[in-house]
C-alpha cells in the first residue's frame, strides 16, 4: 500500500504535513503550503521564494530517503511568527552532506561551474518515484546552495534514535532536519 499525504492545521499559524518519499509529494506540499499562507503577511513573491526553497529541500529529502532504501515518511512543519516563517523538514536519508554544496567553479567561471554540474550529474543520477513510477532525476548538487540563496537562515541538524545534533552521528545517522527561516521582504 502506498503512503498517503497528510496535512494538519494545528492553529492559524502552525501546520504539519507528512509526505511519502515520492516527487509527487512536492506538488501536494506546494498546494497546501500556499493555501496555508493566504492569510499571512507574505506577498506572492515571498511565498514563491519560500516554495522554491522548500521544493529543493524536499527533493533533497526524497533523494536521501531513496538512496538510503528508506520509505519513511518525510515530515514538514511550519509556523508563522509575525513576519517570519520557520520551516522544518525531517527525512530519514542518512544526513545531508554539506560538502555537496556546490560553488561557482574554481575561479567563478561559468564554464567551470557548468562542467562541474555535468560531471556531478554523471555520477549522481538516480531514479526517483513520481506518482509511484520511477523516473530518472538528474541531480545538480546545487540544492543546498539554492536554498541558502533564497532563505534568511538555513540550519542543518542530524537525528539518530531520538537524539538531535548539529554534527553527524557518523554512519549511524538516521537522517537530517533542515530548519529554514524567512522574513517578509
Amino acid at each position: 500500500m502506498e503512503s498517503e499525504t497528510l496535512f494538519i492545521q494545528e492553529n492559524l499559524t502552525s501546520y504539519a504535513m507528512f509526505l511519502p518519499p515520492d516527487m509527487d509529494s512536492i506538488k501536494k506540499f506546494r498546494v497546501e503550503f500556499k493555501n496555508s499562507l493566504k492569510q499571512s503577511p507574505f506577498s506572492e513573491q515571498d511565498i514563491y521564494t519560500i516554495q522554491l526553497a522548500c521544493d529543493e529541500a524536499l527533493t533533497n529529502s526524497i533523494t536521501a530517503n531513496i538512496k538510503n532504501h528508506c520509505k519513511e515518511t518525510i515530515i514538514c512543519r511550519w509556523r508563522v511568527e509575525g513576519i517570519k516563517i520557520i520551516i522544518y523538514i525531517v527525512d530519514y536519508g542518512s544526513g545531508i552532506k554539506t560538502e555537496e554544496d556546490t560553488g561557482e567553479g574554481k575561479n567563478g567561471e561559468l564554464h567551470s561551474f557548468l562542467q562541474h554540474i555535468v560531471d556531478y550529474q554523471k555520477q549522481n543520477s538516480i531514479c526517483l518515484p513520481y506518482s509511484g513510477i520511477e523516473r530518472i532525476h538528474k541531480n545538480t548538487g546545487c540544492g543546498l546552495k539554492i536554498i541558502r540563496s533564497l532563505m534568511d537562515t538555513v540550519k542543518i541538524f542530524y537525528h539518530y534514535q531520538g537524539k538531535v545534533s548539529d554534527t553527524t552521528f557518523n554512519s549511524q545517522t538516521d537522517g537530517s532536519i533542515l530548519e529554514l527561516e524567512y522574513c517578509k521582504k
